[in-house]
């Protein structure tokens, strides 16, 4: 029995609601629905009556619910007087360089201004492979990345990851002397079937955005593979292609610039942002701050 778990039987039991429990942990419906079903067995009560209607505390639930909250709320308390003697806590950061940038930034800071006692530490991580690698070795305490099959197929199971419901939009990413570069408006997808296309791509030639059906001219269907996102950027800079990449932040350097690519909707490759920390990271810092800076994305990206 975890207090993880007595939190999300308290809000249910609040709520009489799943998707509304799920949504405000930023957790998968059946998340809460495992993890109830795990303290149900391990207490060997029925807490909840469920049907496909509607879902009611049972006798036993009523009364398990009464002391779990004054429990909860008991160690919550504790935990927080702890966290407040402890010395200034560390926590390492990694983020996928599609999501570092202005947002990301302030996150961090709006994180910091509300736990002075934590000192953070940001490290890139590319390709994500690294980020979770990190993660399994201890080398970070928190990644930062956007959702797709591929990093998908990474994340091991021991991981809590939380979820946002914000679409993450493609942008262009031209040169500064590219004609597009003037149409700070934007851009529809298709005026990349002239050019050639740049794309980022992980250790494996997997291509994180691959072009669309209807973009069947050479150019689109043969991209140039940047492995990794500083050699994307110099070889835009170069002006040797044009890249369109789902990236939280828009960009700007000397060379190169980011203009709204003006598509009907999101792509399915990315369809949200994440932060993910080890499950059994032994810090108290770690799952606040995972929390903290989940809300403070959401808010800046809503």
């Amino acid at each position: 029995m975890t207090l993880t778990q007595l939190k999300y039987f308290i809000a249910l039991a609040e709520t009489l609601n799943f998707t509304q429990v799920a949504r405000d942990f930023y957790v998968a419906q059946t998340s809460i629905s495992y993890s109830i079903q795990v303290l149900e067995h391990e207490i060997g009560v029925k807490l909840f009556d469920r049907s496909t209607k509607s879902t009611h505390l049972t006798p036993g639930g009523h009364l398990f619910y009464e002391k779990a909250r004054a429990a909860v709320e008991l160690l919550t308390r504790a935990q927080e007087e702890a966290v407040a003697a402890m010395e200034t806590a560390t926590i390492m950061i990694g983020c996928s360089r599609l999501c570092s940038g202005t947002q990301f930034y302030h996150s961090i800071h709006a994180l910091q201004e509300d736990n002075p006692k934590i000192k953070i530490l940001l490290a890139a991580s590319e390709p994500e492979v690294d980020l979770f690698s990190e993660l399994s070795a201890g080398k970070i305490d928190i990644g930062v990345y956007l959702t797709n099959p591929f990093s998908q197929r990474l994340q091991p199971s021991q991981y809590v990851t939380r979820q946002f419901p914000v679409d993450v939009p493609r942008k262009m990413i031209v040169s500064k002397s590219h004609p597009y570069a003037r149409h700070k408006a934007g851009l529809p997808p298709d005026c990349m079937k002239s050019c050639q296309r740049i794309t980022y791509g992980n250790l494996e030639d997997i291509l994180l955005c691959t072009p669309s059906a209807d973009e069947s001219t050479e150019a689109a269907s043969r991209p140039l593979i940047a492995k990794d996102f500083h050699s994307l950027l110099d070889m835009v800079g170069a002006n040797l292609g044009i890249a369109c990449l789902p990236i939280v932040n828009d960009l700007e350097t000397e060379t190169v610039c980011t203009i709204p690519c003006l598509e009907e909707r999101a792509p399915e490759h990315f369809v949200a942002l994440a932060v993910t920390y080890a499950h059994n990271n032994p810090s108290p810092y770690v799952a606040r701050a995972a929390e903290a800076l989940a809300k403070s994305y959401l808010s800046l990206l809503s």
